[in-house]
């Protein structure tokens, strides 16, 4: 990722000399540079680095272009990174008027889009929007894949908004383990890790659930390894065994 940085920096300081500031390559070079900061964790850098991608965007394309989408989706995920989810709300919503008015948008990226809204909606308990919002992703996943694994998602996450409306800690971290463990077997494996991570923040507040806490620890590690990232990988995969001992 930082070598990544580096060549999106190059690439936006020579965009910017040969073609100057409200050109497309200066825009995605700017787009660039906030995918890599945000990744690295520098999340305020990232998001203005995202504003300056937009505000070119929106010189060259207009306010309502399908090119612009990407970037309210990045500029979305960096707000929730930063517990802004009602500004992060704002620019899914955003990508989905967009969508709603033009025919170029990525079917996978407006999936991510739904994906994430569903997320906040969980977040503060508005399980009518989070089902609403799924039931878009499902949908846009099904025509793409088709229905297989996708079903045993949706069956799992009604599931869990049954099980919100309870009261039983327990079963909700066992619900988000089994939509991680679906969403492992489809390759998305940012969805599952971000599962995994709920079911292991729900064991945090509960005693006598080591074993099945180290479990998922063991999985997010799995998938570091699935993505190339092997120290962060070690740590998770240390850290389980180091429970399952106790």
């Amino acid at each position: 990722i930082i070598d990544a940085l580096g060549v999106a920096e190059q690439a936006l300081h020579l965009s910017n000399d040969f073609f100057g500031k409200f050109h497309p390559g200066t825009a995605n070079s700017w787009h660039n540079i906030g995918t890599c900061l945000l990744f690295n964790g520098s999340l305020n850098k990232s998001l203005k680095a995202f504003q300056n991608s937009l505000e070119i965007k929106k010189k060259i394309y207009g306010e309502n272009h399908d090119n612009l989408v990407g970037t309210y989706n990045n500029m979305g995920l960096t707000y929730m990174d930063l517990g802004k989810n009602q500004l992060a709300s704002v620019a899914f919503q955003k990508c989905i008027e967009i969508h709603e008015n033009g025919e170029g948008v990525s079917p996978n990226l407006i999936e991510k889009v739904y994906n994430n809204l569903c997320i906040i909606s969980l977040g503060i308990d508005n399980y009518e929007s989070a089902l609403k919002y799924y039931n878009k992703s499902f949908q846009i996943l099904s025509e793409i894949y088709g229905d297989k694994d996708y079903k045993a998602e949706e069956y799992h996450f009604k599931a869990l908004l049954v099980a919100k409306n309870g009261s039983n800690a327990a079963e909700i971290a066992n619900i988000y383990n089994s939509i991680g463990v679906v969403n492992t077997r489809q390759g998305f494996y940012d969805k599952a890790m971000r599962n995994y991570e709920k079911a292991v923040s729900i064991y945090d507040g509960l005693e006598a659930f080591d074993i099945e806490k180290a479990a998922l620890i063991n999985n997010i590690g799995l998938i570091h390894i699935e993505k190339g990232n092997y120290k962060k990988a070690l740590k998770y995969v240390q850290k389980a065994l180091k429970l399952k001992k106790q």
